[in-house]
């Protein structure tokens, strides 16, 4: 039988075990459309990161600035409320139904700020700045002297939403799944089985048989993320602006990256149970620090540097240049590329011929 029937019965083999694989199964297509479902319920509405107008408390007691909150009100920057004392205001923060309040005398601004709470502290301060600078320049009558205009500059070719921006995360995932689980498969269960030993003694080329196993692997992680890209675009309307020629290139390399991922589990950990269980931590590990569900910027600093390491963030990269998203310079696209390209033929091609000869 010539290598190529054998690769194309390899293929068909291939095909209905990872059909009848349910882990795998999982995985590479269900456990991303399960975060497709669960974040674009979340983001779906969205047309960008927007943010509501903060609830302000504020007391006027003294009749010099009793026109104030009419001034502050007409700048349309916050959800103002008028108080009559303090204690009322003091409540409304405690309670959640105002972020800060704000007393204003003859002399000085007292405010009221939330204790305990993170989130609303930090929401609290920044409401707090702008609102002794707006309320300064009311106050003093201050001359505008520059006019400031906003013009917003897209990352990519166009401004994504934060819909757009988790569902091409989503699709990296999918990408990292259908790499390192499908080499744990073949050769971590299938070692432990005994098939690479079956296959050893069989005329099959082992370079064939990697060839087919492979194959497999590239149909079902294009059968994934374009699952995931057409429930995206029912269910959620999202319409990723696809170089499809650069996203094609980057499922395929990013592939081969994360199947050299999965080699080098399979290689530390001798039972397939074990690697894969490190696979699934490995992978929570890196859907969170590697700028998956929102930006790397956002970690903590030395997050950041470790989000460097992880191959994940490179294939999000990826994912992001090629629909539009982010931009990315040649230079990187090639580097990123060359070295999943790399990792792959090592992986498959050295380790993995050198685990079928061992057997």
């Amino acid at each position: 039988m010539s290598d190529f029937r054998v690769f194309v019965s390899l293929v068909k083999s291939f095909v209905r075990e990872s059909l009848r694989n349910k882990v795998e199964l999982f995985f590479t297509i269900f456990f991303p459309l399960v975060f497709l479902v669960i974040f674009g319920l979340f983001f779906g509405g969205e047309a960008g990161f927007t943010l509501n107008p903060e609830r302000v408390g504020m007391l006027i007691e003294t009749d010099r600035f009793v026109g104030l909150y009419k001034q502050l009100e007409s700048k349309d920057i916050w959800d103002l409320i008028l108080f009559e004392d303090s204690d009322s205001m003091a409540e409304a923060v405690r309670e959640n139904a105002i972020l800060v309040g704000v007393s204003v005398s003859e002399d000085e601004l007292l405010f009221f700020f939330p204790e305990g709470d993170p989130g609303r502290i930090s929401r609290a301060e920044m409401t707090r700045a702008s609102l002794v600078a707006a309320i300064e320049e009311t106050v003093n009558d201050v001359r505008r002297v520059v006019d400031i205009e906003r013009k917003p500059v897209a990352a990519g070719i166009y401004a994504a939403s934060g819909i757009d921006y988790i569902i091409s995360g989503v699709v990296a995932i999918s990408i990292l799944s259908a790499g390192m689980f499908a080499v744990i498969t073949v050769f971590g269960r299938y070692r432990k089985t005994g098939v690479l030993r079956r296959i050893k003694v069989t005329p099959v080329n082992p370079t064939v048989f990697i060839l087919g196993s492979t194959a497999v692997r590239f149909l079902m992680g294009f059968l994934a993320v374009f699952i995931l890209v057409f429930f995206a675009r029912v269910m959620f309307g999202v319409g990723l602006h696809m170089n499809w020629g650069v996203f094609v290139l980057s499922i395929i390399v990013s592939i081969m990256g994360m199947m050299a991922l999965g080699m080098l589990l399979v290689l530390v950990f001798r039972e397939p149970e074990s690697a894969s269980n490190a696979a699934s931590i490995l992978m929570m590990l890196m859907m969170f620090l590697s700028g998956v569900y929102f930006p790397v910027i956002f970690l903590p600093g030395w997050m950041q540097v470790l989000a460097n390491f992880l191959p994940v963030t490179y294939v999000a990269k990826l994912v992001r240049f090629s629909a539009g998203i982010e931009a990315m310079s040649i230079t990187s696209l090639l580097a990123i590329s060359a070295t999943f390209i790399a990792a792959g033929f090592v992986a498959l091609g050295v380790v993995g011929r050198g685990l079928l000869r061992a057997e």
